[in-house]
C-alpha cells in the first residue's frame, strides 16, 4: 500500500498544471455533489415533500458520479494532449 501511494505521488508530479486544476475542480465538485446528497437524505424525512427529497438525492448521487467520471477522462486526455503539444515546440 505504501508503495502504491509513493507510486501515485510521484506520477502526480509529472502531470501538467492544468491537468491538476482540472483534477482539483472536478474532484471538489463530486465532493460538494456528495455533500449535497447526504443533505437531502438527511432532510427526507424531516422537512417537505420526503419524495422530491429523496430524487435530489438520488439525482445528486448520479451527477456525483458522472462528474467524477468525466473529470478522470477530461484530465486524462488533457495530460496527454498537453504533452503531445510539447514534444512538438
Amino acid at each position: 500500500m505504501h508503495e502504491l501511494l509513493h507510486t501515485l505521488r510521484e506520477n502526480a508530479k509529472k502531470l501538467e498544471p492544468f491537468t491538476r486544476r482540472v483534477l482539483e475542480n472536478g474532484l471538489l465538485l463530486t465532493l460538494g455533489l456528495t455533500g449535497l446528497a447526504i443533505l437531502f437524505d438527511t432532510m427526507a424525512g424531516r422537512v417537505g415533500d420526503v419524495i422530491a427529497a429523496l430524487s435530489c438525492a438520488k439525482g445528486a448521487k448520479d451527477a456525483a458520479t458522472a462528474v467524477l467520471g468525466t473529470t478522470l477522462i477530461c484530465a486524462f486526455l488533457c495530460d496527454i494532449i498537453l504533452k503531445d503539444r510539447a514534444e512538438r515546440n
